[in-house]
């Protein structure tokens, strides 16, 4: 509210609440407007500005170090997956405030950078994807017709 002045959000409740229904611009004005805001109060580094992660960067502080298939564990099952996740079977009509469910050791959800497009293969550091026709959401969405999963 205080960088942008309106929230978007279906789902407003309160300030604790996510912000959603972000576009990438909205999302791209937002670091540009706080990089001005920050800036000017000299709060920010001169050579310093606030940007979308690539995806590489979204996937390593979404791995928060970790080696197994989800950050919380492997859960095969997925008996674990309801304390750190909202989905359709525990979240069937808007969101909730942040903080309920259980973070991984860092805490990330973001639009990325970048845009869709495959891994080249092998092992990757800071990939940033070529222009295509999709831009990268990583780490879940929500829509209020249905829900949307990724994970890590």
């Amino acid at each position: 509210m205080e960088v942008m002045g309106y929230n978007p959000s279906r789902f407003a409740y309160t300030l604790n609440h996510p912000v959603e229904n972000v576009t990438w611009e909205m999302a791209m004005e937002f670091c540009q407007k706080l990089t001005t805001m920050e800036s000017a109060s000299g709060m920010l580094p001169e050579e310093f500005v606030y940007r979308l992660p690539t995806e590489a960067e979204w996937e390593y502080a979404c791995r928060a170090g970790t080696k197994t298939r989800y950050p919380h564990g492997d859960d095969p099952d997925f008996r674990l997956f309801k304390q750190f996740a909202w989905h359709s079977g525990n979240s069937p009509t808007g969101t909730h405030q942040v903080g309920i469910l259980g973070p991984n050791p860092w805490g990330v959800y973001e639009w990325c950078l970048g845009w869709h497009a495959r891994y080249p293969g092998g092992e990757v550091t800071d990939y940033i994807s070529p222009i295509d026709e999709a831009r990268v959401i990583r780490g879940g969405a929500w829509g209020w017709w249905k829900h949307l999963s990724t994970h890590c």
